[in-house]
C-alpha cells in the first residue's frame, strides 16, 4: 500500500480499494455460490435425480453385457459391491478386470498373464467414477426423448476430449447402456439383464494374484 499512497491521492486510494474490495467479493460470491447454483439447477430435474440415486442407491448389481469397441464385438459379465467393479469378458477372450478407487487388476486367463495398474486416466477409471464418484455428473447435460433419458459429460484425458453418455430406460427405470468415444475410438457397453440382488461374496473382488492360488 505504500506504494499506492505516493502515487495517489488519498481520496483515490480509498476509492480504488474500496473497487478492489467489492471485485474481491464479486468472485467470493461466485466461487462460493455460483457453482452451487449450477449444481442446484442440474440437479432439480427430476428424471436426473431419479437416473443418479438409481446407480448411486445400488450396493450390489450384476448383468450380461455385449461391448463394441470399434469394429470388434465382446460378451460377458458386470458386477459391482463395496465400491469394486468387477468387468469379466467371456469372448472372444477370458479376461477379468477388478477395479477400486486407486488400484485395479487384469487377469488374461487364456495367456495366465496377471497385471496390476492404477486406472488413473483410463476408461477403467471413467467406469468406476459412473458408478461410484457422486460428483461424476453434476456438470452433466440431458435429453430426453420418448422413453429414454441420455445423460451426457465432456471429459479430456491428456488433452483427448471424450464423450461420455449413460442412456437409461425410464418405464421402468433401467440403465441400458455406456458410451464413450474419442475422434478415434467408440466404445459401446450394452447392459443386458441387470440383477440388483445378486448376493456377491466380497471374495469374488478379490485383487490376490489368482495364479498364486494355484
Amino acid at each position: 500500500m505504500d506504494i499506492f499512497q505516493k502515487l495517489v491521492t488519498q481520496e483515490k486510494e480509498v476509492f480504488l480499494k474500496k473497487i478492489n474490495n467489492f471485485k474481491v467479493f464479486l468472485l467470493y460470491i461466485f466461487l462460493i455460490f455460483g457453482p452451487k447454483v449450477c449444481i442446484a439447477n442440474n440437479y432439480d430435474d427430476i428424471d436426473l435425480h431419479k437416473a443418479l440415486s438409481y446407480i448411486y442407491d445400488t450396493k450390489e448389481f450384476s448383468s450380461q453385457f455385449i461391448q463394441k469397441d470399434n469394429d470388434s464385438l465382446s460378451e460377458g459379465f458386470l458386477y459391482l459391491r463395496d465400491d469394486r467393479i468387477k468387468i469379466e469378458y467371456a469372448k472372444p477372450r477370458k479376461i477379468q478386470i477388478i477395479l477400486a478407487k486407486n488400484k485395479a487388476m487384469y487377469f488374461n486367463k487364456d495367456l495366465e498373464e496377471v497385471e496390476y495398474f492404477r486406472p488413473g486416466k483410463t476408461t477403467a477409471k471413467i467406469f468406476y467414477d459412473i458408478f461410484y464418484d457422486k460428483n461424476f455428473f453434476l456438470d452433466s447435460k440431458i435429453l430426453k426423448e420418448n422413453n429414454f433419458l441420455k445423460i451426457q459429460k465432456v471429459i479430456f484425458i491428456d488433452k483427448v476430449k471424450t464423450n461420455i453418455s449413460l442412456v437409461f430406460e425410464t418405464n421402468p427405470l433401467v440403465i441400458k447402456k455406456i458410451n464413450i468415444a474419442t475422434e478415434s475410438d467408440i466404445i459401446d457397453f450394452n447392459i443386458l439383464n441387470p440383477n440388483f440382488n445378486p448376493n456377491l461374496d466380497k471374495k469374488f473382488f478379490s485383487m490376490i494374484n489368482p495364479l498364486d492360488t494355484k
